[in-house]
């Protein structure tokens, strides 16, 4: 989902596969937003669907709320501003990289 550091590096995978692999790309396309449909739909289902029980649940204390807080704040940080750790792995990509264009080249694709 937009937003969240997964998406981040999907759309940068698919966007950099779409001028080689346009087919594939677009189906790929259309099966993140089928996920994203339904993990939406799941997390409907599970947070205003209705419930089970009557049983409260218990409230979460101080230490789980700052803990769940700071995964959260992380995760979106990591989706609005990537730009750290892709900073971080750029060498290592830039490696990759260069194995598979080279890789490429020796196979003719």
């Amino acid at each position: 989902m937009p937003g969240t550091g997964n998406f981040v590096g999907e759309f940068m995978i698919l966007f950099g596969s779409f001028s080689k692999f346009t087919l594939i790309t677009t189906v790929s396309v259309f099966g993140l937003v089928f996920a994203s449909v339904y993990a939406l739909y799941l997390m409907q289902k599970a947070y205003y669907g209705t419930p089970k029980t009557d049983k409260p649940l218990p409230q979460m204390d101080a230490r789980e709320i700052s803990i769940l807080l700071l995964l959260v704040v992380l995760l979106v940080l990591l989706g609005v501003y990537p730009q750290p750790i892709l900073d971080t792995s750029a060498a290592a990509m830039s490696n990759i990289q260069n194995w598979y264009s080279a890789s490429l080249s020796t196979t003719g694709l």
